[in-house]
């Protein structure tokens, strides 16, 4: 296929294209970003992984000992961005040299934008999904009710937040989807673009404020929803804001024949209705999985508490003494528990204590092993005298304790009870 230009490219044009030529290309198929992961490459990515620490270690003198993993922005991928950058610019100083007599590049701009759209648009959709089942900002945790909003993290707090509101969260996961569905047709790509562009917007500046380290990747879609949209800055300045008309963009045709054409939109059609279910159907297990229940399900306030047979005072600085015992069905990261206990401790609550939690109702035991493994499980016997109130008793941290417990009821939190309301005579704030 040719490459000969529909009219001249400037210089400046020429060099910043081949540019972002060689830097999206790099960024798309990085074996450990998102690409890596839906297609494997970053099993084989060890020659990468060993060029970007030599950098490090050589270029500016730090030493790479985390990969990325929950983390986007770790010092290993802040490296590997300035390797992107430099190898693409010695990428455009050698084509520059060497594709000297080229006046533009109208055909390979447009695999270019093909290329960014379909990732750009698994990107959203990826997103989109897992905002609408919903799974990326989970459900509020009953142990999370008693934490002091002054001890968590942005980032815990921007979490919280989302998932206070299922409903805000699908709002965003369907934006987020519409601009999947809209960048990979030709058609709509620019409304895909421009719609893209304030979606990543919101997301960059959230990541940004409220410390979530996913700040690079998020730029590089923004980046890549300009990319998209740069083009048609001009037509859209030129209809909006000056009201003038404007031509319409010709689309030439990537198939020489009609035949060709509807095969692929049918294979594209069928191959997003593809994807978009499995991403669906990857994350129900884990929303059904928060439908669950464990005996004694619920935030439990310690009454009484006995060590060693002897009664400990409620001291806000005893840091041994339970305040709270919170049970719920929640699937810990990292773990196969699907059961937790939280011991909340009366001193430094945002410490509290996450252990894997089995109930035998036929023994009336409890069993709580910590989430490192590290110590004896421990083995509690446990009495219900009435649905509201239960009683442990056995060998907790090699010391025996006794603990009466009195369940708090989860309309007392406003956040769990409150719930949406047309007419508000007067605002609910607290």
């Amino acid at each position: 296929m040719s490459d000969s230009p529909l009219s001249p490219w400037s210089l400046p044009a020429r060099i910043g294209f081949r540019f972002l030529f060689s830097f999206l290309l790099l960024t798309i198929f990085e074996p450990f970003g998102f690409f890596g992961q839906i297609t494997g490459l970053g099993r084989i990515g060890g020659p990468w992984e060993s060029l970007v620490k030599w950098v490090g270690r050589e270029g500016f003198g730090v030493n790479i000992t985390v990969m990325p993993a929950g983390s986007g922005d770790t010092t290993f991928n802040y490296v590997e961005l300035a390797c992107w950058v430099l190898i693409a610019a010695m990428v455009t100083l050698a084509w520059s040299l060497l594709d000297r007599k080229r006046t533009g590049y109208d055909e390979l701009h447009g695999w270019l934008r093909s290329a960014v759209r379909a990732y750009l648009g698994l990107a959203m959709l990826a997103y989109g999904i897992n905002k609408l089942v919903p799974i990326q900002f989970g459900s509020l945790r009953l142990a999370e009710m008693l934490q002091p909003i002054g001890e968590q993290s942005p980032m815990g707090l921007l979490w919280r937040f989302m998932a206070a509101s299922p409903t805000y969260t699908a709002f965003t996961g369907f934006a987020e989807v519409l601009c999947a569905y809209l960048l990979f047709f030709r058609r709509t790509a620019m409304a895909g673009a421009l719609l893209c562009t304030g979606v990543m917007a919101h997301v960059v500046a959230l990541n940004f404020c409220y410390d979530v380290p996913v700040k690079l990747f998020s730029s590089r879609l923004l980046l890549m929803s300009l990319f998209l949209l740069g083009p048609d800055v001009k037509r859209l300045w030129s209809f909006f804001i000056l009201h003038r008309p404007v031509e319409a963009r010709s689309l030439v045709p990537r198939f020489k024949t009609p035949a060709a054409t509807a095969t692929a939109l049918v294979t594209k059609c069928v191959l997003l209705l593809l994807f978009t279910a499995m991403a669906a159907l990857n994350g129900l297990p884990i929303v059904l999985n928060r439908s669950a229940t464990v005996p004694m399900h619920g935030i439990w306030e310690v009454s009484e508490f006995k060590r060693e047979g002897k009664v400990i005072p409620p001291l806000t600085t005893d840091r041994q003494r339970w305040s709270h015992l919170v049970m719920e069905a929640n699937q810990f990261p990292g773990s196969p528990a699907r059961s937790v206990a939280v011991i909340v401790p009366m001193m430094e609550t945002a410490k509290s204590r996450w252990m894997q939690c089995a109930v035998d109702t036929k023994k009336f035991m409890i069993t709580l092993t910590s989430f490192d493994e590290k110590g004896a499980p421990a083995s509690l016997s446990y009495l219900q005298p009435e649905p509201e109130r239960f009683e442990l008793s056995g060998s907790f941290d090699g010391k025996p304790i006794e603990v009466k417990l009195q369940r708090i009821s989860e309309s007392e939190f406003p956040l769990l009870s409150r719930g949406f309301h047309w007419i508000n005579e007067y605002p609910f704030s607290r």
